[in-house]
């Protein structure tokens, strides 16, 4: 620069980034890049690798690995598979509970996955074979699902203490595990506090 002279310089900068469209998908379907959930299109993404990945309720799931140039657009064309009715990851929360208590020491959660519409029935039954408890579903709208039994019949009677069959049955799928009632069961308050307040 010369001496007493003032020089101004004017930059633009121009964003680094490009832009992914996803077309096709079945209507209500969840759309997710790189594990982040999207509803609006174009989105613009840095350049790079990314991955689309779309999920809709009885469908399979749809992914494809994309590579998006600077300051370039890329579509992706969706084609998303019917998926076909099972279950699996049927799991009991907890296989010892005390329906005395009405916190979580007095419940056990039921739950698994399931991949489309369809029914099923959970049943507890006692030592004997006698169904005590029973849950009915006629559909399923979305994969994971749960459901609390706090330890009470189906009438919501007081149930003795004694090993109880838990049993998952839908067409050719099930599955089974074990409860126990056991109404010795208890926290003392020392467990959660050492003055046991």
């Amino acid at each position: 620069p010369r001496r007493y002279y003032t020089y101004t310089y004017n930059f633009t900068m121009v964003r680094t980034c490009g832009y992914i469209t996803v077309k096709g998908m079945p209507q209500g379907a969840s759309v997710y890049v790189d594990g982040v959930s999207h509803s609006s299109y174009p989105l613009e993404v840095e350049p790079g690798n990314h991955t689309v990945k779309v999920r809709k309720f009885g469908y399979e799931d749809y992914a494809k690995d994309v590579y998006v140039a600077n300051h370039k657009s890329i579509a992706v064309e969706v084609s998303m598979k019917t998926a076909p009715f099972s279950i699996s990851r049927f799991k009991v929360s907890k296989a010892v509970i005390n329906p005395d208590y009405s916190s979580a020491i007095g419940k056990t959660e039921f739950s698994f996955y399931v991949t489309n519409t369809g029914s099923a029935i959970i049943t507890v039954s006692d030592r004997y074979g006698n169904i005590v408890w029973d849950h009915r579903y006629n559909s399923f709208s979305t994969w994971e699902q749960s459901l609390t039994w706090n330890g009470t019949g189906s009438g919501g009677e007081r149930l003795p203490d004694g090993l109880y069959t838990v049993k998952l049955s839908s067409y050719d799928y099930e599955f089974t595990d074990k409860v126990k009632i056991d109404r010795s069961l208890s926290y003392p308050l020392q467990a959660y506090t050492g003055m046991g307040s």
